[in-house]
Formats: structure tokens, C-alpha cells, sequence
């Protein structure tokens, strides 16, 4: 699932069959796996869902409990996606691939599996974006990375 679909994805709580709110945001860990979900409940407040409370389905956010929502305070996530958003991306012979247009998350085990590689509006039309195994990107400064 790409990152960018968690955005609006509604939480839903298992134990009443009931919709209790949608995704704002998903927070990536420097070790690339979810922290948590900052979401947003009925009554508009901002609150947040640690990773191990929620399960992630094709379509929604499962919970089971409503008190494994816990009061999110405003504060700067130092999530590494937005970190890595819009770094170049070279291949070994240092050809540029690509920018990381976003993160590819596996459902099971809530961890960033892939990066999306955008190489331009026209190639992407033409070939689509590509995905590459998150564990064959070499970060060599802060702003690229080398596919191995």
C-alpha cells in the first residue's frame, strides 16, 4: 500500500462495526516502519494510534478498542518520509532513476517494504513509477541514494 493512500482511509472499530474517524497522516520511524497514525475523529480533534493497536486492511484501519486512540499533542514528527521525499535516486553506473515519489508500506508487518521512483511526468505516463526493495537503496547523503 502506498503511503500516500493512508490519507483519509477511515478507522474502523471492529468491536461496534462502527466508522470512528479517518487518517491524517502515517509516521515513519528512522528504522522505516509505521510509528503511529495521526487521526482525525468525528468531532474533528486530532488524536493518534500506535502501531501495535490498529490492523491495516485494503480499505480501512481496523481497530478494536476505542481507548487504544490516545490524545495526540501538535508537535513535529520527524518522520523520515518527509525526509526522503523527492530524493534523487542513481543506479551503480550513476544514472539518475528518479526522485522517491513515495513509500511502499506491506500490510502485514507495517514496515516500508519499497520506495516509488517518479522519473518524470512522461516516463512515468510511459513505463510507470517503479518500485524499489527499500533494502537495495544505499542513502550516500541526505538527499540520494545508490539502488545496489
Amino acid at each position: 500500500m502506498r503511503l500516500r493512500n493512508f490519507k483519509n482511509l477511515p478507522i474502523f472499530n471492529e468491536s461496534n462495526a462502527e466508522i470512528v474517524g479517518v487518517v491524517d497522516k502515517a509516521v515513519i520511524g528512522d528504522n522505516y516502519n509505521i510509528a503511529y497514525l495521526v487521526v482525525i475523529l468525528g468531532n474533528n480533534s486530532k488524536q493518534m494510534l500506535d502501531v501495535a493497536n490498529f490492523t491495516l486492511a485494503d480499505n480501512a484501519i481496523i481497530i478494536n478498542d476505542l481507548s487504544s486512540i490516545k490524545s495526540y499533542m501538535y508537535g513535529e514528527e520527524l518522520s523520515i518520509y518527509d525526509k526522503k521525499l523527492g530524493d534523487l535516486v542513481f543506479d551503480m553506473h550513476g544514472q539518475e532513476l528518479g526522485v522517491v515519489s513515495d513509500f511502499v508500506v506491506c500490510p502485514q508487518t507495517k514496515k516500508v517494504c519499497a520506495i516509488e521512483v517518479s522519473a518524470g511526468v512522461l516516463q512515468d505516463l510511459w513505463a510507470g513509477r517503479k518500485d524499489v526493495d527499500i533494502n537495495n537503496v544505499l542513502w550516500k547523503s541526505i538527499d540520494s541514494g545508490i539502488v545496489n
